[in-house]
């Protein structure tokens, strides 16, 4: 306010002085004496050829607002509210003010269950703006590694190259590759006519081996010419040598053979014959049995050997009769039935035994179904000898049956031997 008022003083003063020169001033080029501010005027001047000062206010620019635009807070920093300010002084217009920090903006994180190569995790939380972590994510479980099926041959192996076998996990389907080592070869030696060679792949390698001769001798004899025959075990390329025939082996003629070659067989001449036909024979020693005394003493033997199976059969006959015996006698039983009586009274028993179990369901009386208790179990007990006398009397019957056989068999024994005597000595004798 106060450099208005000594801006107006000096524009009268020079006024005063304008119209005290008598002429009329002339301000052509004016110079800026004080630059205008945004808040305060600015002065300028010129001066008249005859000197006078002409002075003039250069009013204030005024601000130059620019906007502070608003800053919005965050879950890890503080906001700003809009504000203003001057772009060429600084000066703040509208101050901004400070916002409060805003809620973290939770995000869940699933659960995850374990699988083949990752561990199991809890359920975890997080900002999703700062990431800042809320609930961290735990290990639950550990990984379940690969659970591979059956592998499958997709590359067979041979002799030099490995082989190749896939299987895949069941539950990821990884796949895993199984490396199956190379066999190697599997080499067959060298022999006469082939190298040696692999028998798989039927490579081969060195040179033909020398032949390996087998030798097979056939022994000569005293009929036929031996020979040594050298076979090649791989090629079969043979040679033979031949073995000249051997003498006679001769054994000296007997009683009962001629002069004979013990190797071949051949005979010469004939038997000496036995010294006598009934008798010892004073060349060798032998008892000279006449054909009807041989006849006769085969005959004895054969019947002796019939007797003495007989008797084996009686004497295993006899111990059954006595085992039969002494259960008879343990069991009290000094006479039985016939087997057909022992079937009746038994199909008897059981019926009377059935009827006395159906009284017994069906009766009301304490002292009726002790008595039919009684009955049945008096009854059973006779049912049970009654099986016993059974296979007794089976027994019996078998018995007595094989004593009837054994005393045919003896007949047809002694008659038969005494035919067979009979037609011997018709035949050697002429009777």
């Amino acid at each position: 306010m106060k450099k208005r008022i000594v801006c107006i003083v000096t524009i009268l003063l020079f006024l005063l002085l304008f119209s005290a020169c008598g002429h009329t001033h002339e301000f052509i080029e004016w110079t800026t004496v004080e630059d205008p501010t945004c808040v305060k005027d600015g002065l300028r001047e010129s001066v008249c050829e005859c000197g006078e000062i002409e002075q003039e206010i250069i009013p204030a620019l005024g601000h130059t607002i620019v906007v502070d635009e608003a800053v919005p807070a965050t879950c890890t920093q503080t906001g700003l509210t809009e504000g203003t300010h001057c772009s060429v002084c600084g000066e703040t217009i509208v101050k901004q003010e400070i916002t409060n920090k805003i809620d973290h903006t939770i995000e869940v994180l699933p659960a995850k269950e374990a699988d083949c190569t990752n561990a199991g995790l809890c359920e975890g939380k997080f900002c999703s703006v700062c990431g800042e972590v809320i609930v961290e994510q735990t290990k639950s479980d550990d990984p379940l590694g690969h659970n591979f099926g059956e592998s499958t041959v997709v590359k067979n192996a041979d002799c030099e190259n490995d082989g190749e076998a896939d299987s895949f996990c069941q539950r990821c389907g990884e796949k895993h590759i199984e490396v199956i080592p190379a066999l190697g070869h599997s080499w067959i030696d060298a022999t006469c006519t082939s190298k040696k060679t692999c028998s798989v792949c039927g490579k081969t390698e060195g040179n033909f081996a020398d032949h390996n001769y087998a030798k097979k001798t056939t022994e000569s004899t005293c009929t036929k010419k031996g020979k040594t025959v050298y076979t090649c075990t791989a090629c079969g390329h043979s040679y033979e040598e031949e073995i000249k025939l051997k003498e006679h082996s001769w054994k000296n003629a007997t009683c009962t053979t001629p002069k004979t070659c013990s190797v071949c067989g051949k005979t010469e001449g004939s038997a000496l014959g036995h010294t006598t036909d009934d008798g010892v024979c004073t060349r060798c020693n032998q008892t000279i049995i006449s054909p009807y005394r041989q006849a006769i003493n085969e005959e004895n033997e054969y019947y002796q050997k019939v007797v003495n199976t007989l008797r084996n059969y009686e004497s295993q006959l006899q111990t059954r009769i006595d085992l039969f015996n002494d259960s008879c006698r343990r069991l009290g039983i000094y006479s039985l039935q016939s087997e057909s009586y022992y079937n009746s009274r038994i199909s008897s028993i059981s019926s009377q035994i059935h009827d006395l179990y159906y009284r017994l369901t069906y009766s009301n009386s304490a002292l009726e179904r002790s008595r039919t208790q009684s009955q049945i179990d008096s009854l059973s007990d006779e049912l049970t000898t009654c099986y016993t006398c059974l296979d007794l009397a089976r027994d019996k019957s078998e018995l007595e049956s094989q004593i009837n056989t054994l005393e045919l068999l003896w007949a047809q024994a002694k008659s038969d031997h005494q035919s067979k005597l009979e037609a011997i000595e018709k035949q050697y004798k002429g009777g």
